[in-house]
């Protein structure tokens, strides 16, 4: 979460968009590799309803992916990021170390039997 991004910009993104940015960018790579951990792809929980997502512009510069994700929040005025690490014992995946970062409160919830 300290680790620090050099640029950080997009324009007319959503929040999707700008997470999938930051978990590409060469820092945040570097961290997970140095810190030996693999992302954890499951997905669990819908979240808020709505039609078409939220977009934004974001610019930091020299800032931790702490900030990044908080902006991210603030900017979409509603959500929740959620990172935590862990070793997964189960027989097929022979205790190695996970990382999941996700927003518990996200675009993409069920609606009325429809999913957006």
């Amino acid at each position: 979460m300290e680790t620090k991004i050099s640029e950080f910009k997009l324009e007319n993104a959503t929040k999707e968009e700008m997470f999938s940015a930051l978990i590409s960018k060469p820092e945040f790579q570097g961290a997970v590799i140095s810190a030996n951990l693999e992302r954890d792809t499951y997905y669990c929980c819908g979240g808020i309803c709505a039609r078409t997502p939220q977009r934004n512009n974001i610019e930091l510069k020299d800032a931790t992916v702490r900030e990044v994700l908080n902006e991210i929040v603030r900017l979409n005025g509603f959500s929740v990021w959620e990172y935590r690490e862990f070793i997964d014992k189960a027989k097929d995946r022979e205790n190695k170390r996970y990382y999941k970062l996700s927003f518990l409160v996200d675009f993409g919830a069920e609606c009325g039997g429809e999913r957006f």
